[in-house]
């Protein structure tokens, strides 16, 4: 098919964590997506709210990877989740626990990353955050930035989507 044939599928968008931000441990915080590689139809909020919000009803594909550090650099997550929050309310969400040999919980390392990904029937003014939950054993965690200075760009921390039709 020539690429003039070619339909993208609109609204969609593709936002990333420029500005590493800190959570609460053991605590659901909003992930502040602050950087676009594009917003097709300016459907994402990337200064003030941090979300997606629907012009148009239909059915949306979402995904997201958060990737998660500690500031001591030597404690370990013990528990990861991000969720999609629809109108403020979570609507799904996945984990990761790491537990010792020992059964301790004393993890894996202090990198850690979790993906998630949803299709959701929205109606206009709908909208999608992303939080994300760290339990840590010590330490205060933080989302991970990307580094934009690097080719390709390594985005640690993003969120996507895009409308695939109508419901």
């Amino acid at each position: 098919m020539p690429l003039s044939k070619i339909v993208l599928n609109k609204p969609s968008f593709f936002a990333y964590v420029k500005t590493q931000h800190n959570l609460t441990d053991a605590t659901f915080v909003k992930v502040q997506f602050d950087e676009e590689e594009y917003d097709n139809g300016s459907v994402y909020d990337k200064t003030t709210n941090h979300r997606f919000t629907c012009a148009e009803a239909g059915r949306y594909f979402f995904s997201t990877h958060c990737m998660v550090k500690n500031a001591a650099n030597n404690y370990y997550q013990q528990n990861v989740s991000v969720g999609f929050y629809k109108n403020g309310v979570i609507h799904t969400r996945t984990s990761n626990k790491h537990e010792a040999s020992s059964g301790t919980g004393d993890g894996m390392g202090y990198f850690d990353g979790v993906s998630n990904s949803a299709v959701l029937d929205l109606a206009v003014n709908d909208y999608i955050e992303v939080y994300c939950y760290v339990n840590v054993s010590q330490s205060t965690p933080y989302i991970y930035e990307s580094n934009s200075a690097t080719t390709p760009k390594k985005h640690r921390s993003w969120f996507t989507g895009f409308k695939l039709g109508d419901s």
